[in-house]
């Protein structure tokens, strides 16, 4: 049987092990999703030059924006779960506070489910969707519905470590929940 003290060690460093990882993904995505909006400023400010001082806007530039859109949404999804910002419904909290913890686990683990199945989804559909071609560019459809199984794996994965943190948060004693501590 372990003492209190390493079980509290345990679970502040399986919280401050799922922040990082979090803190990871973070740096990860970055890097992508600036190049995406860096390339869709300067996609959509040629395709406006084109269309209305040259008069002759490129059809390539709607359908490039587009992917790019869709893109930037799904890979940015996880960011709205990490800082809680999705929709939610809270009328079982506010109406049962000694419960919170149940519902909150409970919707981590519904919003794992689902964001797996539509990760599944969307690369099924990614696989059949590779055949078809947007008309100007010859991009494949394949990209798009990969971006939603990318964003929606990542939010998955997201929520997972939320779920981990708040688990390990539960198992703390009051006392070792300290400000700086409480953020992880």
């Amino acid at each position: 049987m372990s003492s209190p003290y390493s079980s509290t060690q345990a679970a502040l460093a399986c919280r401050a092990f799922c922040a990082r990882i979090s803190r990871l993904l973070d740096i990860l995505v970055s890097i992508p999703v600036t190049v995406l909006l860096v390339s869709l400023v300067a996609i959509v400010g040629y395709s406006v030059i084109t269309r209305y001082i040259f008069s002759n806007p490129p059809a390539w530039t709607e359908e490039v924006s587009l992917f790019m859109i869709v893109a930037t949404v799904f890979i940015c999804l996880r960011v709205t779960f990490k800082r809680g910002q999705q929709i939610g419904v809270t009328i079982l909290v506010d109406k049962f506070p000694k419960l919170a913890f149940v519902f909150t686990v409970f919707s981590y683990l519904m919003s794992i489910l689902f964001l797996s199945i539509v990760t599944k989804q969307s690369f099924q559909g990614a696989n059949f969707f590779a055949v078809y071609k947007a008309p100007s560019t010859g991009l494949s459809f394949y990209w798009l519905y990969m971006s939603m199984a990318v964003g929606c794996g990542l939010s998955a994965l997201e929520v997972f470590l939320m779920l981990v943190q708040r688990c390990c948060t539960a198992l703390l004693p009051a006392d070792a929940i300290t400000p700086e501590r409480k953020e992880l």
